[in-house]
C-alpha cells in the first residue's frame, strides 16, 4: 500500500470500515470483501452491525467486528488495536461514520452543531492519530476519508453538515500532501445524493419560511434521496476502485468536479445560481406543505 498498479489486488489485505451497519459503510465492506480483502466492521448500532457481520460471513468473507462510539478517542484507538490483533495486521482504514444536521444556521441548536462536529470530524482525527503511527512503522497503509460533495460545494440549508465535510476534505488534502511518497495513500470521497437512511438518523431544525413540519421535511428528504440518490453500492465500488488506483479524490458523481470548476472560475456567479436553486427548492417545499 498504496496500490498504484491496477494489477495489484486486495487479496490478503485488511480493511477497517466505520459506520458499517448501514449505507455507504456497509456497502464498502462488501465491496472490499468481493475483492478478496478481510474486513473489520464497526458501528455504534449493535444490531445493525451484527446483521452486516453475519451477511459478510455468509458470503465467505474474512470478517471481524467491534461495537464502538467513534466520538470517543479511546474507543477508536482500541478499535485500531483490535483490528491489528484480530486480523493479523491492518492495511486500510475507511473513516465513514457520519450524521446529518439540517436547518438555518442561526436556528440550529448549538447542541446539534457540537453533535455533528463530534461525529463527523473528530473521529477522522482519532483514526489518523491511532492508525498513522502503525502505517509509518510498517511503511505502507491507506486512509480513506468519506466526506461529501458538500465538502467541496457549500450545500444550501446544510451549513452544519457542510462545515464538517469541508473540514474532512481539508484534513485529507493536507495529509495527502504531507504523506506523498511515503508509501501511505490518502483518499477523500465526495458523493452527491446517495440513497441511504441518513435522514432518518439526522437532526432537523425546520425553516419557518418554508412552513413544513419536521415529519414532512424528513419525508421529503427520504423521497429526494430515493429518487435522486445513487445506490450506496456504487459508492462502495468507487472507493475500492479509488484505493486500487491510489486516487486522492474519489467522485462517485463525476459532475461534482464540473460544478467545482464552475465555482472557482466565477465564485460570485456560482453563488447566485446556487441561491436560485435554493429558492426553487423552498418553493417546492412550500407547495408540498400547502403554503
Amino acid at each position: 500500500m498504496p496500490l498504484p498498479d491496477k494489477s495489484v489486488d486486495l487479496k490478503g489485505r485488511t480493511a477497517l470500515i466505520t459506520g458499517a451497519a448501514h449505507g455507504i459503510g456497509r456497502a464498502t465492506a462488501f465491496a472490499f470483501g468481493e475483492q478478496g480483502a478481510q474486513v473489520f466492521v464497526t458501528d455504534i448500532d449493535e444490531v445493525g452491525l451484527e446483521k452486516t457481520r453475519a451477511e459478510l460471513e455468509e458470503r465467505g468473507f474474512g470478517v471481524g467486528s467491534k461495537v464502538l462510539d467513534v466520538t470517543k478517542e479511546q474507543e477508536v484507538t482500541a478499535m485500531i488495536e483490535s483490528a491489528i490483533s484480530e486480523m493479523n495486521g491492518l492495511d486500510i482504514v475507511v473513516s465513514n461514520a457520519g450524521v446529518s444536521v439540517a436547518g438555518p444556521a442561526e436556528a440550529v441548536p448549538i447542541e446539534d452543531w457540537r453533535w455533528i462536529v463530534d461525529v463527523n470530524v473528530w473521529p477522522h482525527v482519532y483514526a489518523v492519530r491511532a492508525a498513522l503511527p502503525y502505517f509509518r512503522e510498517k511503511g505502507s497503509g491507506y486512509l480513506v476519508h468519506v466526506a461529501s460533495a458538500a465538502g467541496i460545494l457549500g450545500a444550501p440549508a446544510l451549513s452544519a453538515y457542510s462545515l464538517t465535510k469541508f473540514a474532512v476534505y481539508g484534513l485529507a488534502e493536507s495529509l495527502a500532501v504531507t504523506l506523498h511518497g511515503t508509501g501511505i495513500g490518502i483518499s477523500v470521497v465526495c458523493p452527491l445524493w446517495v440513497n441511504t437512511d441518513i435522514t432518518e438518523r439526522g437532526r432537523i431544525t425546520v425553516d419557518p419560511d418554508i412552513g413544513m413540519d419536521e415529519s414532512s421535511a424528513r419525508a421529503f428528504g427520504r423521497e429526494m434521496l430515493r429518487n435522486s440518490g445513487i445506490p450506496p453500492e456504487q459508492v462502495g465500488e468507487a472507493i475500492v476502485s479509488g484505493v486500487l488506483e491510489n486516487r486522492f479524490l474519489i467522485l462517485p458523481h463525476p459532475e461534482v468536479l464540473q460544478f467545482a470548476q464552475i465555482k472557482w472560475a466565477d465564485p460570485e456567479s456560482y453563488i447566485e445560481r446556487a441561491s436560485e436553486a435554493l429558492q426553487s427548492q423552498r418553493r417546492l417545499f412550500g407547495e408540498r406543505s400547502g403554503n
